[in-house]
């Protein structure tokens, strides 16, 4: 009688213990899923300097274009600042012709923009213009 009791409590704390980690998996998906800004626009012109690069600048929102911000810019895990030069933000990197790369824009209390696989060729000057949304979240809990 004492052994089967002892099984019983065993299999309930077995059970709690699983029913506990399924619950945090849960729980970490939605603290990994963020919100993100999906605006942006690529403009592709053949550089005078002979160099590739590629030039980012950040607006809020597209219905205000003309409202630029200061952003923090990732060009495949490398952190890059913007520059502020005559009223114009932008940020600028040199880049190697024929390889693909991973941009990631942001700026406080603005959503994240993710750009996959920009294909840069040969003398390309790529512009990218992003077009952040205003986060409502909370800064800080």
């Amino acid at each position: 009688m004492k052994m089967r009791k002892e099984v019983n409590v065993i299999r309930y704390i077995s059970l709690l213990f699983v029913l506990f980690t399924i619950s945090m998996c849960s729980t970490i998906k939605e603290v990994n899923r963020e919100p993100l800004s999906t605006k942006y626009e690529i403009k592709r012109l053949k550089s005078k300097s002979g160099f590739s690069k590629i030039i980012v600048k950040s607006y809020i929102d597209d219905e205000y274009k003309d409202i630029q911000v200061l952003s923090t810019v990732i060009v495949n895990d490398i952190y890059l600042a913007s520059t502020s030069i005559k009223d114009s933000m932008f940020t600028e990197i040199k880049v190697r012709p024929s390889k693909k790369y991973r941009i990631k824009v942001f700026s406080p209390g603005l959503l994240t923009l993710k750009i996959k696989d920009l294909y840069i060729k040969e003398r390309d000057s790529i512009i990218v213009n992003a077009y952040l949304k205003e986060d409502n979240r909370p800064t800080y809990d």
